[in-house]
């Protein structure tokens, strides 16, 4: 059984690992602040995961965790700058 702190070693190794292998780990997200909901239905929200999957692969930008709300999206993704930008291109 491991415990907070092994956890916490754990997790940072592989933080460690990705900032090795990618070079930059990124918070990249959409304003919400005064947007309008786009998400939805459960179908809003399938074709927005589905868009950040093929927008990731196609810039080749590594997406650690997402988060799509109604009016916005929250990546943490991990590679360079410029994967990040073609990411939201």
């Amino acid at each position: 059984m491991t415990n907070y702190v092994d956890n916490e070693q754990r997790c940072q190794r592989e933080f460690d690992r990705l900032l090795s292998e990618y070079g930059s780990v990124w918070h990249i997200c959409t304003p919400g602040e005064f947007s309008f909901s786009v998400n939805v239905t459960e179908e809003d929200f399938r074709f927005s995961v589905s868009n950040i999957a093929i927008s990731a692969a196609e810039a080749g930008l590594l997406v650690i965790t997402d988060q799509v709300m109604a009016n916005h999206i929250h990546v943490v993704g991990a590679g360079r700058k410029d994967q990040c930008t073609d990411f939201m291109d």
